[in-house]
């Protein structure tokens, strides 16, 4: 509702309640002069209506003023006239209690994470840990939805080891709660890693059940990338987004509310789909067996068998048939074809082979690599000196595309071999100490295809 829709009303309902006191008072004035008429039955009930017609406007009013995403707003349009000019809005649903959290991402500081707030006693509060008020890191959120779980991952290097936490924490009484800490160190020389937990040392296996027991790998990711830009004080995205959330959970409620009958017709469809559509490994050997035939997710109309591919033949643009591996975090695996410029990774769904990534010259290399906790593709241009350009993809299923980054460096003058070197990430420039912290990261993790 508007601001003059809004006046309107207030202003017919004061001028309402202003004729019903008017004829009150002159009903009272009669009496006093020993005139004693009756109200009419009529005029009784419109003063009863007038009075109630107000009483339920400011109950509105005060319902309005309290909506989450009313307060979220007034903690961005605060950062807007605090001179913040460059950041991204997400909800989510972190612990399941009817209220989405909001996490703000500032694309001035790219090396952090986002800002957690929520709601409690209908003011809108930023999360924050004993030591800190971002979670997460290089512009990501990761957290279990409805779990109420989240993480930030630190990385520390020096010249003999690499050091790497993840710390999980849970949202209570609008504060972050580290329930666990988790720390690996590696040195350089030897290869040699040691574990911990919350301090303590511990085997790798013990190590690794604390990501199982928080399912880590399940977790979902929110950016500075996808998240909705807030500029000029427009804020009708951020409604629109905090709405279009709302719906999907909607929508996800009704379907649960499904009827008897309809989710024992659909749980025999699903049967029967799950008999007629082959498992995606058994896709990908028949692929491999040149049986079938795998198409390109960007051409439909393109289409090529094993046998079509220049296979083991010992030359520089040769293939040959590598390790399966689940490259877009759904859990199966996904068949990757070593080549020159990465080869290529292969996906199986629907009774079908699709090649969903593919590396295309120098300037377009094609690898993965291990990142906060999830796979992301990564393709990189290293062709010209003086210039790096890399650029990652995380998959939640291969045709859903969850999240990018972009990050590389180059010289502030392309002619000159001694220039400055500019470092960017995500188009934000950044230092050189932030750059080889997170570049160090992504490289620890690489795999190569090629």
């Amino acid at each position: 509702m508007n601001s003059g829709k809004k006046q309107n009303r207030r202003f017919a309902a004061l001028r309402k309640n202003v004729i019903g006191l008017i004829g009150i008072l002159i009903i009272i004035s009669l009496t006093a002069c020993g005139n004693k008429p009756e109200a009419s039955k009529e005029d009784t009930q419109n003063v009863q209506t007038d009075l109630e017609t107000a009483r339920p406007m400011q109950e509105t009013e005060i319902m309005a003023v309290d909506l989450p995403i009313e307060l979220y707003v007034n903690v961005l349009r605060n950062y807007i006239s605090a001179g913040k000019t460059d950041f991204a809005v997400s909800f989510i649903d972190l612990d399941d209690d009817s209220i989405r959290e909001m996490v703000v991402f500032f694309g001035e500081s790219p090396a952090d994470g986002g800002c957690l707030f929520t709601i409690k006693n209908r003011e809108a509060i930023q999360v924050v840990a004993e030591d800190s008020g971002f979670f997460g890191e290089y512009g990501t959120f990761t957290y279990k939805e409805k779990g109420n779980v989240f993480v930030t991952e630190n990385e520390s290097v020096t010249e003999a080891q690499i050091s790497s936490q993840i710390f999980y924490y849970a949202l209570e009484n609008g504060k972050a709660v580290c329930k666990d800490m988790t720390q690996s160190i590696t040195q350089f020389d030897s290869g040699e890693s040691r574990f911990y937990i919350n301090d303590t040392e511990v085997e790798n296996e013990k190590f690794n059940s604390i990501a199982e027991n928080y399912g880590l790998l399940e977790m979902s990711t929110v950016s500075y990338t996808d998240g909705v830009r807030v500029m000029n004080e427009q804020m009708n995205m951020v409604y629109d987004a905090y709405a279009a959330y709302g719906q999907v959970k909607e929508d996800e409620t009704a379907n649960a509310k499904e009827s008897p009958v309809n989710q024992q017709e659909n749980s025999v469809q699903t049967i029967e789909n799950a008999d007629s559509e082959k498992p995606a490994e058994e896709l990908l050997d028949l692929f491999t067996g040149g049986t079938i035939s795998a198409v390109d997710s960007t051409d439909p109309t393109s289409t090529f068998y094993i046998t079509d591919l220049n296979m083991d033949s010992g030359e520089w643009d040769s293939y040959s048939v590598g390790e399966k591996v689940d490259l877009d975090n759904d859990g199966e695996m996904e068949l990757i074809i070593n080549g020159s410029y990465g080869g290529m990774y292969l996906d199986a769904r629907n009774n079908m082979v699709y090649k969903f990534a593919a590396g295309d010259g120098n300037a377009c290399i094609l690898s993965y690599t291990y990142f906060n906790g999830t796979v992301w593709i990564l393709y990189s241009n290293r062709m010209n000196a003086g210039y790096e350009a890399y650029h990652m993809e995380k998959y939640e299923g291969a045709d859903n595309l969850a999240a990018e980054i972009n990050f590389g460096e180059e010289l502030v003058n392309p002619d000159s071999a001694d220039s400055e070197t500019k470092y960017t990430w995500n188009g934000s420039d950044v230092s050189y100490d932030e750059y080889t912290a997170f570049c160090s990261k992504i490289f620890a993790g690489e795999v190569s295809t090629n």
